[in-house]
C-alpha cells in the first residue's frame, strides 16, 4: 500500500513538472501505434530502461463536428471517428470523423500539446 501511494504521488509530481516546462512524452518515447482507442508506446524511464506503456485515447480525445480535439475527461471520440492512425512521428493522431453532416473529413491532433499524453511507464519492481 505504501509503494503504491508513493509511485502514486511521484507520478503526479512529474506530471505537474511537465505540465510546467511544457515536456510531452515524444521527447522519451521512441515508438507508437493505435490498437482499437488506445495508443501504444515505448518510452525510456527514468532509469534509461525503455519499457512498453499505453492510454486509452478515448480519455482524452473528443470529436467536435469533424475536428480532434484533446480534453480533460471523457472525449469518447472512437465512437464517431474510424481509421485512426498516428502520423507524423509518434506525436500526432490522424483520424476520419463525422461532422454530423454527413462528412467524415480527416482530422489530425498534437496528442503531445496536452498534458493528459505524459506517459509515466511502469516501474521495475526489483
Amino acid at each position: 500500500m505504501q509503494l503504491s501511494l508513493t509511485l502514486a504521488v511521484s507520478s503526479l509530481a512529474l506530471i505537474l513538472q511537465l505540465q510546467a516546462t511544457g515536456a510531452n512524452f515524444a521527447s522519451t518515447c521512441t515508438t507508437g501505434y493505435i490498437s482499437g482507442d488506445t495508443f501504444h508506446s515505448s518510452c525510456y524511464n527514468d532509469a534509461g530502461q525503455l519499457v512498453d506503456t499505453s492510454i486509452n485515447l478515448n480519455n482524452c480525445v473528443a470529436n467536435y463536428d469533424g475536428q480532434l480535439t484533446c480534453v480533460h475527461g471523457n472525449g469518447g471520440y472512437s465512437s464517431t471517428c474510424s481509421g485512426c492512425e498516428i502520423a507524423a512521428g509518434i506525436e500526432y493522431m490522424e483520424c476520419y470523423c463525422s461532422n454530423g453532416s454527413g462528412g467524415s473529413p480527416a482530422s489530425i491532433v498534437d496528442l503531445g500539446q496536452y498534458a493528459l499524453f505524459v506517459f509515466v511507464p511502469p516501474l521495475s519492481a526489483e
